[in-house]
């Protein structure tokens, strides 16, 4: 099914109510993607109310199946299971999958798969693909969907930017529509050159990364001289909380030995991460550096925050030490 089409499908209130299961599958799940998504299912009321969620990762499906084979004096509700190849492999995860895409109720259960899983006939007859890149018509068919209004020159912008490049992958597309609305009009034209920098993948921030996760604060700020004023702070914000939703899924990979997984969760990571420098950094870490950028993050938008917020982050993250 095309990626309008599949939409258009998506807009109808009846097929929400229609179904118990809702089955997503694409080549690599996107965090930002299903979070504008939901945002809109809820605010257009074709779901009920937020999505609970339940966490599979360590899971031997009980409270899965516990929870979602029975209701509370008729009351239902809406599931979000996130990634479903956050299991360990097993045969528990294959049970849980079979479950969940073969599930009728009594609730309602959305799940992401990856398209490397071995599903049934019936099963793959059923996923809902997402593309793994967006390019400029489903850009702007997903905005539409979104109803998401912009100015004519930020779409004028967005025309500018697939100009230069066939397609976008779609998590750093959907990061680019949360922060199309936010974007002054009158900084359209730097945002251009910030966007299409990232996109060329400079070896610079490949270098900086590296030396990031490395614990080269040295080598770190002497390259941070030279490239902190090529980039706005959104253009900071969205790079290293990218690289920190990465290296903290990728090192959940490479300890449970799903290398393929964990190397295609790698792509736009610093080579060395991969090899051996994510045994330097603990999950914690991660998580407790990407809830710090989500605060600062917060405060730029609000016009609270100050103009060494990154730094002072930056000089943290070195001085916690393994």
């Amino acid at each position: 099914m095309k990626f309008g089409k599949l939409l258009q499908t998506l807009s109808s209130s009846d097929f929400w109510q229609s179904r118990a299961r809702f089955c997503f599958q694409a080549q690599s799940y996107s965090y930002h993607f299903f979070q504008l998504l939901f945002q809109h299912l809820i605010t257009k009321q074709f779901i009920p109310q937020q999505p609970k969620r339940m966490s599979l990762e360590n899971s031997n499906g009980d409270a899965l199946y516990s929870v979602l084979g029975q209701s509370m004096l008729g009351q239902t509700n809406h599931y979000w299971l996130g990634d479903l190849s956050l299991m360990k492999k097993g045969k528990h995860k294959k049970k849980a999958i079979s479950f969940l895409l073969d599930y009728q109720g009594p609730h309602q259960v959305s799940v992401f798969i990856n398209k490397d899983e071995e599903l049934t006939t019936a099963q793959k007859k059923n996923a809902l693909s997402i593309p793994d890149n967006f390019t400029h018509n489903d850009f702007i068919e997903f905005m539409d969907f979104l109803e998401i209004p912009l100015p004519e020159k930020k779409y004028t912008l967005i025309k500018e930017l697939f100009n230069k490049v066939s397609d976008l992958p779609i998590n750093f597309a959907c990061v680019l529509i949360i922060h199309l609305e936010l974007i002054s009009v009158k900084d359209i034209n730097e945002l251009i050159s910030y966007l299409t920098k990232q996109l060329e993948e400079q070896p610079s921030l490949y270098q900086l990364s590296e030396y990031f996760f490395s614990r080269n604060p040295k080598s770190f700020f002497k390259l941070w001289c030279t490239l902190e004023k090529d980039y706005s702070t959104m253009f900071w914000l969205a790079y290293w909380s990218d690289q920190l939703w990465k290296a903290f899924h990728t090192k959940r990979f490479l300890e449970q030995k799903t290398f393929a997984q964990a190397k295609r969760m790698s792509y736009r990571l610093p080579h060395s991460f991969l090899s051996k420098t994510w045994k330097l950094t603990r999950k914690q870490d991660l998580l407790d550096l990407y809830t710090k950028l989500y605060e600062i993050d917060f405060s730029v938008k609000k016009g609270i925050t100050f103009s060494g917020a990154l730094d002072l982050w930056y000089c943290k993250h070195f001085l916690n030490s393994n």
